[in-house]
């Protein structure tokens, strides 16, 4: 499998992941890793911003469902 990040930029992250392991060979769903990559990206920030995703449809019912694009975007919360 392959993890590749398409675009990184100050406000979107987009990241292509090719036959991931987890739906394919572990039969645990996709949401796991993408859960993973979105949490990793949010610790990786400072505590007043957070990982959004977004256009992250896909069909599950495709055979070739377990290569999809993430597309994330970084947002500043607002706490008052």
């Amino acid at each position: 499998w392959q993890v590749k990040i398409v675009e990184n930029r100050a406000e979107t992250c987009i990241i292509r992941v090719d036959k991931c392991i987890f739906c394919s060979e572990i039969g645990v769903s996709c949401e796991l890793f993408k859960s993973f990559l979105i949490h990793s990206l949010e610790k990786s920030l400072p505590s007043d911003y957070r990982v959004v995703p977004y256009e992250t449809k896909e069909n599950i019912n495709n055979p070739n469902h377990n290569s999809f694009v993430l597309k994330l975007r970084i947002e500043k919360t607002f706490i008052s």
